[in-house]
């Protein structure tokens, strides 16, 4: 399912306003929804978000990347390891995984992160971080094209996840506006839900927290029930 609103995880931390979270709404509860449809969803569930901008302006990749920085270190994303990554059959490895799962992802739950924009100010101007890390995958500005993380190998393009592949070396550049720019930014996102499998979550992990849940001895009352 797709919505806006933000994330939350069991300490308590809740992520800024996201315009789009894509989540696992069969195998994870729904904290609640306000009357403008913004939901409040735990962050085991979540596997992508992005950004809506009518224009793309400089700071705009740099202030997502806050966002995405808080998301996996912040809020202390876990990434689920694949049980059957490399194609070999371990003593840990999970019927599910084995089912569901691709042998060439190393986790379950890799975040894919994106920025869709119609238009952009200044495409020579804009910012990227230094490091390159915590940035958004893909890029798609409609009137110009986009840009992906990866290489470009044998004549093919090759787009990687930085969850999978931490060093983000290279972005490639690709000018095709319009339909295929909107296109390629399916097909990426389609691509990644398919790869991804996240198990049935307990809620119970929410209600660990001792001063929120717990419950003191002064707070109890004892009522004897009279049976005559």
């Amino acid at each position: 399912m797709v919505k806006q609103g933000h994330i939350v995880n069991s300490e308590g931390k809740v992520s800024n306003q996201l315009d789009i979270i894509i989540f696992d709404r069969l195998n994870t509860p729904k904290f609640f929804e306000t009357s403008n449809e913004t939901v409040f969803y735990p962050i085991e569930s979540v596997l992508a978000i992005g950004e809506i901008k009518k224009t793309l302006r400089e700071n705009d990749l740099t202030e997502f990347r806050k966002k995405i920085k808080y998301l996996k270190k912040d809020m202390n994303r876990k990434l689920i390891p694949n049980t059957v990554y490399g194609g070999k059959i371990q003593n840990n490895s999970s019927f599910s995984d084995i089912v569901n799962m691709r042998t060439d992802k190393k986790y379950k739950n890799p975040l894919f992160s994106f920025i869709f924009a119609i238009d952009v100010d200044n495409y020579d101007n804009l910012n990227f971080d230094d490091d390159c890390n915590y940035m958004p995958n893909d890029v798609y500005i409609l009137n110009y094209g986009y840009l992906l993380y990866g290489d470009f190998e044998n004549n093919v393009i090759k787009t990687k996840l930085e969850d999978e592949f931490p060093n983000m070396n290279n972005w490639l550049k690709i000018e095709k506006p319009g339909m295929i720019c909107l296109a390629m930014l399916l097909s990426q996102l389609i691509n990644h839900l398919n790869n991804c499998h996240i198990e049935p979550f307990s809620i119970s992990n929410y209600m660990s927290n001792v001063h929120d849940f717990g419950v003191k001895g002064s707070e109890i009352k004892i009522f004897t029930i009279n049976k005559d």
